[in-house]
């Protein structure tokens, strides 16, 4: 059986996941003068990268979704974290 603690800690982690995502999308407009000059972007560059990001977070809602019906909001938790902390440590020490 797993402890209060760490329910609530898993709780909490997923959670600030969550809201830095959820934040993070609507800002990004906002921002965006600064990380095309963070980022030596032009004007058409940022709107590129930032049609990017909405297309794919468009595109992967309902993918996910029906993963977490299918499998489990669980699994697909733990899978988002597994693959993305494996793509950190192939980049990372690639």
């Amino acid at each position: 059986m797993v402890s209060r603690e760490l329910r609530f800690l898993i709780l909490v982690s997923v959670w600030l996941t969550f809201l830095i995502s959820f934040c993070y999308a609507p800002i990004l407009g906002v921002v965006m003068p600064i990380v095309n000059e963070a980022l030596n972007f032009t004007p058409q560059m940022g709107t590129t990268y930032l049609s990017a990001f909405y297309m794919g977070y468009a595109i992967m809602v309902l993918p996910g979704g029906i993963l977490a019906d299918r499998i489990g909001y669980r699994y697909t938790i733990f899978g988002w974290f597994t693959r993305h902390g494996g793509h950190y440590c192939i980049d990372e020490y690639h």
